[in-house]
C-alpha cells in the first residue's frame, strides 16, 4: 500500500504526505485510521522556539504559512505560538489577486484553491473566503474530478444516436448524479466491454476496473448533460424512432448487439429474448413495415428471481427471410461477437440455399 509505504518506511508525516497529493493532513490521518496503520507516535505538542519564531515572524515578516512549512507543521499552530509569546500581530496579508485572475485561474485553467494559493502565497481557506464573499460558485466533485475536462459533447448524426438508445435500452443503467450522466452495465462478456469502450470512450474516461466474484465486469462511464437523451427507460421505441426506417435499423442494431442472439442451433436463427415486451412488439411491426418480415413471437419460462414474469421473444428462422435481415444488420453492428456469429450464419444459409 502507497500510503503504508510513505509513512512508515519512508517516514514522512501526514503533513508531508498531504503535500506531496494536495490534500490536507487530516485526510491523510482519517486514511491511516481507515486502514489501520499504526501511529508512528502520538502527535506531541509543538513548542518553537521563542528567538527562532519572532526571526522568522517579526524580523523576516514571514506569514504563519510559511513558517508553517518551515517547521512541518500547520498555520494554526504558528498562529497560536504567536499569541502565546505575545509578539506584535501584524495585520492580516488581504488577498490582493483581482476578480478577474482568480476566474481565469479557477474556471478556466482549472486550478484548485491550494494550487492558487501556492502560487501567490495564500492560504485555500483565505481563497475561500474571498470566493464566498465574491458569491464565486465552487466546483462540484465531479467538476472536480480530474478526467472532467476529457468530457466531450455527443456530437453524433440522429442515427448514433438512435443506435445508442437502442444499446441503452437493452444492456446499459443510467443515472443522473448532479452534473453528470453515469452510464454503466454489468456483463461476463468482454467483447460487451470493448465495445462499450469503443462507444463511449471520446467523450469521457471509461473505466473497466476487475472482475467482481460472480466474474461480471462493471464498466461505467461519466459523461456530460448532451446525453441526457439516454437517461429514460423506454417502454417502446421513440416515435422520431420508429417514424424513419434509417433510424428504425439503426435502433434495431443497437437493441440487437445488446440481446441478440445469432446463431445456427442447428437451424440458422435470429433472436431476441427480453421483458421489454413494448420495445420488442415494436420490433415486430417495425420488421414488418421496412422489411416485410413476419417475426414468431413466444414467451419462455425463466428462473430469474429478479423478474415475475416471463420473458418475450421474437424469433426469424425462416432462411430467406433471416438472409435478408441479417444482410441489412451486418454493416450496423458493432459488437465483433455479434458479427463473427452473423457471418457463420450468413455462410450456412448460403450452403444451404446452394
Amino acid at each position: 500500500m502507497v500510503l503504508k509505504n510513505l509513512y512508515l518506511k519512508q517516514g514522512l508525516s501526514t503533513y508531508q504526505i498531504a503535500q506531496k497529493y494536495n490534500c490536507w493532513s487530516t485526510t491523510i490521518s482519517s486514511h491511516l485510521k481507515r486502514y489501520k496503520i499504526k501511529i508512528r507516535n502520538p502527535k506531541k505538542a509543538l513548542r518553537p522556539d521563542r528567538e527562532l519564531l519572532y526571526d522568522l515572524y517579526i524580523n523576516k515578516l514571514l506569514s504563519p504559512y510559511k513558517i508553517a512549512k518551515q517547521l512541518d507543521c500547520s498555520p494554526s499552530t504558528i498562529r497560536n505560538w504567536i499569541i502565546e509569546y505575545n509578539f506584535y500581530i501584524r495585520k492580516k496579508k488581504l488577498i490582493s489577486i483581482s476578480k478577474k485572475d482568480l476566474k481565469r485561474l479557477y474556471y478556466d485553467d482549472r486550478l484548485s484553491l491550494n494550487e492558487i494559493g501556492k502560487r501567490f502565497g495564500y492560504t485555500a481557506s483565505g481563497l475561500f473566503g474571498i470566493f464566498k464573499k465574491q458569491g464565486f460558485i465552487l466546483r462540484t466533485t465531479s467538476e472536480s474530478s480530474k478526467y472532467y475536462s476529457h468530457r466531450f459533447n455527443f456530437n453524433g448524426s440522429p442515427t448514433s444516436r438512435a443506435y445508442l438508445i437502442g444499446f441503452r435500452i437493452g444492456d446499459m443503467h443510467v443515472r443522473k448524479n448532479r452534473h453528470v450522466i453515469r452510464v454503466g452495465f454489468g456483463t461476463t462478456k468482454y467483447d460487451q466491454v470493448i465495445l462499450f469502450e469503443e462507444l463511449f470512450n471520446k467523450f469521457g474516461h471509461v473505466y473497466i476496473g476487475k472482475k467482481d466474484k460472480k466474474g461480471a465486469w462493471h464498466p461505467e462511464v461519466a459523461l456530460n448533460k448532451s446525453f441526457t437523451f439516454l437517461l429514460p427507460k423506454h417502454r417502446k421505441i421513440p416515435k422520431w424512432v420508429f417514424r424513419s426506417k434509417k433510424y428504425f435499423l439503426s435502433f434495431l442494431a443497437g437493441y440487437s448487439d445488446a440481446e441478440a442472439n445469432i446463431g445456427c442451433y442447428p437451424r440458422a436463427r435470429f433472436k431476441i429474448a427480453s421483458y421489454d415486451y413494448g420495445i420488442l412488439r415494436d420490433i415486430g411491426e417495425g420488421m414488418k413495415k421496412y422489411l416485410k418480415i413476419s417475426p414468431v413471437f413466444f414467451l419462455e419460462k425463466t428462473n430469474r428471481k429478479t423478474h415475475n414474469q416471463d420473458a418475450l421473444s421474437v424469433t426469424i428462422n425462416e432462411m430467406r427471410a433471416l438472409l435478408k435481415l441479417l444482410n441489412i444488420l451486418k454493416p450496423l453492428l458493432k459488437h465483433k461477437n455479434r458479427l463473427n456469429c452473423l457471418n457463420t450464419t450468413l455462410e450456412n444459409i448460403s450452403d444451404r440455399l446452394s
